[in-house]
């Protein structure tokens, strides 16, 4: 059976490595966000407008919008949506009415598939490994970081050693990964179009003869 989980929040925070194993899960979607609590309101979206008025739009990304909400607070997209990145930095505390206005932002950086489940993958790679959580947390923040300064918007929080991430979108580097891929992913699939009807279709596409389907366990064929 196949499975769809979304965690928002401080759930995804606590929870998402016990439901991410590569590469049994697939994420399409995977948001890191940096809170910046000032002590002095500043308008970062204002600033980081003018700024890309002077200089022009930054590194690849080319397009820049700037919103107002209802209650005031601002938002800054960077990209858009149908783009495998998309950055927002938005006035979290007017978002969530726990702060006055211009004193807590937020970076938030939007990572769809292939690439979601590549920064995940490196993640859990990295707890696996050993390494401490914050130190991979702060890895992450520093990812978020660069992304926005080398599209032109500077962040105003301490940036680090940013994570490696590995553009892979299926990587199966041993024999126990390649056969949870095969379990996990090809049978149900086969499974779901021989139901179909179309066993004979599967077998010539694996280059194998429908009685060897049979003998696999494919009894419907």
């Amino acid at each position: 059976e196949r499975y769809y989980l979304q965690i928002t929040g401080a759930d995804a925070h606590s929870y998402w490595r016990r439901v991410v194993l590569p590469p049994m899960v697939r994420v399409t979607r995977v948001d890191l966000a940096v809170t910046v609590d000032l002590k002095m309101p500043r308008n970062l979206v204002g600033e980081a407008w003018e700024a890309l008025a002077t200089s022009g739009p930054q590194g690849k990304t080319q397009k820049y919008t700037r919103t107002t909400g209802l209650g005031g607070g601002e938002t800054l997209y960077v990209g858009s949506r149908q783009s495998v990145e998309m950055g927002r930095l938005y006035d979290k505390g007017i978002e969530t009415g726990q702060s006055l206005k211009d004193t807590r932002w937020r970076y938030e950086l939007e990572v769809h598939k292939p690439r979601a489940d590549s920064v995940c993958r490196a993640m859990y790679d990295k707890l696996s490994d050993g390494e401490p959580m914050e130190l991979v947390f702060n890895q992450c923040a520093a990812l978020v970081g660069m992304w926005f300064g080398t599209r032109g918007v500077n962040p105003v929080f301490a940036t680090g050693q940013v994570m490696a991430v590995e553009d892979v979108e299926v990587a199966v580097r041993t024999t126990q990964r390649r056969l949870a891929w095969l379990r996990t992913q090809v049978a149900p699939t086969v499974s779901e179009l021989i139901q179909l009807g179309l066993g004979p279709d599967v077998a010539r596409a694996l280059g194998i003869g429908v009685q060897q389907l049979r003998l696999m366990g494919f009894d419907d064929v």
